[in-house]
Protein backbone atom coordinates (compact mmCIF):
# COMPACT_ATOMS: atom_id res chain seq x y z
CA UNK A 1 0.00 0.00 0.00
CA UNK A 2 2.70 2.24 1.04
CA UNK A 3 4.38 1.81 -3.00
CA UNK A 4 0.85 2.07 -4.22
CA UNK A 5 0.96 5.65 -2.55
CA UNK A 6 4.63 6.65 -2.93
CA UNK A 7 3.43 5.86 -7.00
CA UNK A 8 0.56 8.24 -6.90
CA UNK A 9 2.45 10.87 -5.30
CA UNK A 10 4.83 10.87 -7.85
CA UNK A 11 2.14 11.00 -10.63
CA UNK A 12 0.60 13.34 -9.27
CA UNK A 13 3.68 15.55 -9.35
CA UNK A 14 4.12 14.76 -12.43
CA UNK A 15 0.87 15.28 -14.06
CA UNK A 16 1.88 18.82 -14.94
CA UNK A 17 4.18 17.57 -17.53
CA UNK A 18 4.62 19.05 -21.07
CA UNK A 19 2.57 22.51 -19.20
CA UNK A 20 3.93 25.82 -20.36
CA UNK A 21 6.66 25.79 -18.07
CA UNK A 22 8.51 22.93 -19.55
CA UNK A 23 10.37 23.04 -22.86
CA UNK A 24 10.34 20.16 -24.96
CA UNK A 25 13.61 19.20 -26.49
CA UNK A 26 14.58 18.37 -30.09
CA UNK A 27 16.66 15.43 -30.88
CA UNK A 28 19.78 16.92 -30.85
CA UNK A 29 18.85 18.69 -27.36
CA UNK A 30 18.26 15.17 -26.17
CA UNK A 31 21.36 13.63 -27.30
CA UNK A 32 23.21 16.51 -25.64
CA UNK A 33 21.31 16.38 -22.34
CA UNK A 34 21.23 12.42 -21.65
CA UNK A 35 24.97 10.98 -23.78
CA UNK A 36 26.97 10.93 -20.53
CA UNK A 37 24.31 11.19 -17.99
CA UNK A 38 23.09 9.75 -15.29
CA UNK A 39 19.09 10.89 -14.60
CA UNK A 40 17.92 10.03 -10.69
CA UNK A 41 14.29 8.60 -9.79
CA UNK A 42 11.72 10.76 -8.50
CA UNK A 43 12.55 11.40 -4.33
CA UNK A 44 8.80 10.11 -3.63
CA UNK A 45 10.39 6.59 -4.94
CA UNK A 46 12.52 3.90 -3.69
CA UNK A 47 16.18 4.68 -5.61
CA UNK A 48 16.64 4.51 -8.51
CA UNK A 49 18.86 5.72 -11.54
CA UNK A 50 19.46 5.09 -15.28
CA UNK A 51 22.96 5.93 -17.24
CA UNK A 52 22.84 6.83 -20.69
CA UNK A 53 26.56 5.90 -22.58
CA UNK A 54 27.16 8.11 -25.87
CA UNK A 55 27.71 4.49 -27.63
CA UNK A 56 23.47 4.20 -26.90
CA UNK A 57 24.06 1.58 -23.88
CA UNK A 58 21.91 2.46 -21.36
CA UNK A 59 21.42 0.82 -17.48
CA UNK A 60 18.94 1.51 -15.32
CA UNK A 61 19.29 0.25 -11.53
CA UNK A 62 17.53 0.08 -8.44
CA UNK A 63 17.41 -1.59 -5.22
CA UNK A 64 15.53 -4.61 -6.95
CA UNK A 65 16.51 -4.92 -10.27
CA UNK A 66 19.34 -3.73 -12.94
CA UNK A 67 18.69 -3.82 -16.44
CA UNK A 68 20.46 -3.46 -19.73
CA UNK A 69 19.40 -1.73 -22.94
CA UNK A 70 19.80 0.43 -25.93
CA UNK A 71 18.44 4.12 -26.25
CA UNK A 72 18.77 6.41 -29.43
CA UNK A 73 16.87 9.22 -30.55
CA UNK A 74 14.77 9.34 -33.69
CA UNK A 75 13.73 12.92 -35.05
CA UNK A 76 12.60 14.60 -32.07
CA UNK A 77 12.01 11.37 -30.25
CA UNK A 78 13.79 9.34 -27.42
CA UNK A 79 13.88 5.65 -27.77
CA UNK A 80 14.98 3.07 -25.80
CA UNK A 81 14.28 -0.88 -25.91
CA UNK A 82 15.17 -3.66 -22.99
CA UNK A 83 15.59 -6.59 -25.07
CA UNK A 84 16.73 -6.96 -28.95
CA UNK A 85 13.13 -8.79 -29.71
CA UNK A 86 11.26 -5.92 -28.47
CA UNK A 87 10.42 -2.92 -30.55
CA UNK A 88 11.73 0.66 -29.23
CA UNK A 89 9.49 2.46 -26.97
CA UNK A 90 10.19 6.15 -28.12
CA UNK A 91 8.76 9.31 -26.01
CA UNK A 92 9.13 13.65 -26.24
CA UNK A 93 11.40 15.15 -23.74
CA UNK A 94 10.61 17.71 -21.49
CA UNK A 95 13.18 19.25 -19.13
CA UNK A 96 12.79 22.16 -16.68
CA UNK A 97 15.53 21.69 -14.57
CA UNK A 98 16.21 19.71 -12.62
CA UNK A 99 13.43 18.12 -13.55
CA UNK A 100 13.15 16.05 -17.13
CA UNK A 101 10.19 14.37 -18.03
CA UNK A 102 9.59 11.37 -20.82
CA UNK A 103 6.00 11.40 -21.83
CA UNK A 104 5.23 8.34 -24.89
CA UNK A 105 2.69 8.74 -27.26
CA UNK A 106 0.39 6.18 -25.26
CA UNK A 107 0.32 8.56 -22.25
CA UNK A 108 2.86 7.13 -20.29
CA UNK A 109 4.84 9.67 -18.19
CA UNK A 110 8.16 9.01 -16.09
CA UNK A 111 10.21 12.00 -14.32
CA UNK A 112 13.83 12.29 -14.00
CA UNK A 113 16.23 14.44 -12.25
CA UNK A 114 19.36 15.66 -13.22
CA UNK A 115 20.87 15.18 -9.72
CA UNK A 116 20.24 12.96 -6.84
CA UNK A 117 17.11 13.98 -4.83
Amino acid sequence: MKRVMLVSAAFIAFSGIASAEMHKLTGAEIVKLLAGRTLYGPPELPPSQQMYDPSGATVYQSDEKQLQGRWKVVGDKYCSSWDEKTEPKCSDVFIEPPAVGFVSSDGEKHLWYLTKP
